[in-house]
């Protein structure tokens, strides 16, 4: 499994990253910038990210507008196909408005902080992507 993590706070960041990195490659991006740059080179390197963990308050630009820029990269870099990377959105803050634009532009589910390490491993297998560990 191939994750990107979009954080622009260390302790949150450096949590995702250690949960993830025992089932696949991890890139880190410290802002929405960052991130859909990272998202942009893996998609024309047909080595597209399978989950993107995007917080959705971040510097430079935030997750709502990185999410929107990632869905249209999607579409523009390979219009023929219909799979998506998983993105789900990230939170400290549990605000419906922001949550319900986040699932409008494209995000696949959102989890709120602080995320446990069997919470985040649940959802991601529910999405098929990694087995659940012993």
């Amino acid at each position: 499994m191939k994750s990107l993590i979009a954080e622009d706070e260390f302790i949150s960041r450096q949590c995702l990253y250690h949960q993830l990195s025992r089932f696949g490659e991890v890139k880190i991006a410290h802002n929405g910038r960052e991130a859909v740059w990272a998202f942009f080179e893996a998609m024309t390197a047909h080595d597209p990210f399978d989950l993107v963990c995007l917080d959705i308050m971040m510097p430079h630009m935030d997750g709502l507008e990185a999410l929107k820029s990632m869905r249209l990269l999607e579409m523009a870099v390979h219009p023929e196909s219909t799979e998506k990377s998983i993105i789900m959105m990230m939170t400290a803050l549990a605000d419906k408005d922001q949550v319900a634009r986040a699932l409008q532009n494209g995000c696949t589910d959102y989890m709120l902080k602080p995320i446990s390490e069997y919470d985040l491993i649940e959802k991601i297998n529910a999405f098929g992507l990694v087995g659940l560990p012993n």
